[in-house]
């Protein structure tokens, strides 16, 4: 039973995804900042502990968990340090997804070398 959860969480909230990128001419980098946006309404919401209640790892592997890592994140730093959190941003959430962008980004240069367009 745990797997079908996680399974329909992560694949209602990808399936959203791609019926966004599919249907409308907004693009893949525009569908993902929506993603991304998306998840912080949820967390702001008060939703995102639901699901990722019901849907566990089927939720935080997407990119709306980047977009509710990047608030948690934000807030977090400003909790600890004040106003100047928001400069500072050292906060676990917020790394994590710091993380996250600069392994897809080395990801990317090295494959983009590896196969060039001809």
């Amino acid at each position: 039973m745990k797997l079908i959860s996680i399974f329909l969480a992560g694949g209602l909230f990808c399936l959203f995804g791609e019926i966004l990128w599919a249907k409308t001419k907004l693009g893949v980098v525009k569908t993902l900042i929506v993603c991304i946006l998306a998840g912080v309404l949820l967390d702001v919401a008060g939703v995102l502990g639901p699901i990722i209640g019901f849907g566990q790892e089927g939720f935080t592997v997407t990119i709306y968990d980047a977009g509710a890592s990047i608030y948690d994140g934000v807030l977090g730093s400003i909790r600890d340090n004040g106003l100047s959190g928001v400069i500072k941003l050292t906060n676990f959430f917020f790394l994590r997804f710091a993380g996250l962008i600069a392994c897809t980004m080395t990801m990317a240069v090295i494959f983009g070398f590896l196969w060039k367009k001809k």
